[in-house]
């Protein structure tokens, strides 16, 4: 019998966060390079601080940078 293997919540968000930032798309619906976290214009909306934290690597920082970036453009408006 298989042993199931249950994902923690930091595994799955890590995941998430993979998938986003290979994405040809970005939250919005415009392209945007694959290996970026946003759009161009998505990612010049945001604060300066939080641009810098959308550029380190998964497993160190990202994860976080992503979620407040995401959190910071539903503020304006940019549904994703």
């Amino acid at each position: 019998m298989l042993k199931q293997v249950m994902k923690t919540d930091a595994q799955h968000e890590r995941e998430r966060c993979a998938a986003a930032r290979h994405s040809a798309e970005c939250r919005c619906g415009h392209p945007k390079m694959p290996g970026a976290a946003f759009c161009m214009s998505c990612t010049l909306a945001l604060p300066e601080a939080l641009r810098r934290g959308t550029y380190r690597k998964i497993g160190d920082g990202f994860e976080s940078a992503f979620r407040e970036a995401c959190y910071h453009l539903r503020e304006l408006g940019v549904e994703g």
